[in-house]
């Protein structure tokens, strides 16, 4: 692909922002030959030489807007395309400082536009973070009401269902109790009058028993007396014995 070379002039907030070491950083990157320096009238002079499709590429890139109110944001209004000069062999891109440099200087120069840059687009994140923070949490605080009240709404519907249907537990339940109750009294009460019947049986039986045991009794005294009877009579004989035989 044919190369084309072009002078740019850049016009906006585009000197002291670190604009030169951005243009520098695109077009090593494109592989853009040339270079950028800052202007007597604010301006900024870019001379580039590359494919014609990355120089396109370069363009848009360099063409940066920030905030207008951000005094340390680059911000480019416009970008004017002119003839370049001829004769002129261009080598890697650099930044041409208008004046002879030590190495040591080019790049400390350098580094000092890189930190303003870089301050510049940390200052920019840090300003759409907090908006962005901020907007999240007055989202997340609206969401979290909407939450609460939904919650509340349905914690109160869980209270009133949980409630109906405890009274109705609780109703079949004293129900059921009373019923229990009336079967164990009528139980009970059948059970007593077994026991009653159960009382008097035993009671005849004692009756035959105590009748039988004052029988036994009788029996036995007679015996006793006849036995005592007995006895008595057997010591009379021994006495009589005894008394012939003196």
């Amino acid at each position: 692909m044919p190369e084309v070379r072009e002078r740019l002039i850049v016009s906006g907030r585009v000197q002291q922002v670190g604009y030169r070491a951005y243009v520098k950083q695109i077009a090593r990157a494109l592989k853009i030959k040339g270079w950028v320096k800052n202007l007597p009238d604010g301006n900024v002079e870019i001379v580039c030489e590359g494919e014609k499709d990355k120089v396109e590429l370069f363009k848009k890139k360099i063409n940066r807007q920030g905030p207008e109110d951000d005094i340390l944001s680059i911000n480019v209004t416009s970008i004017t395309v002119e003839p370049a000069p001829e004769g002129i062999e261009l080598k890697i891109f650099d930044i041409d400082y208008n004046m002879e440099l030590s190495p040591f200087e080019k790049e400390a120069t350098e580094r000092d536009e890189l930190m303003i840059l870089g301050a510049a687009r940390m200052s920019n994140r840090f300003d759409v973070g907090f908006s962005d923070l901020g907007n999240k949490i007055d989202s997340g605080f609206s969401r979290l009401e909407k939450k609460m009240d939904t919650g509340f709404s349905d914690l109160g519907n869980k209270i009133d269902s949980g409630f109906s249907r405890l009274e109705k537990k609780m109703d079949t339940g004293f129900s059921d109790l009373g019923k229990k109750i009336d079967d164990g009294f009528d139980r009970t009460h059948s059970d007593f009058k077994e026991l009653d019947r159960k009382y008097h049986t035993v009671s005849k039986s004692l009756k035959s028993i105590d009748n039988r045991l004052g029988a036994l009794e009788e029996v036995s005294k007679k015996w006793l007396e006849l036995q005592i009877k007995k006895e008595n009579g057997k010591k009379d004989s021994r006495s009589k014995k005894q008394r012939k035989n003196k």
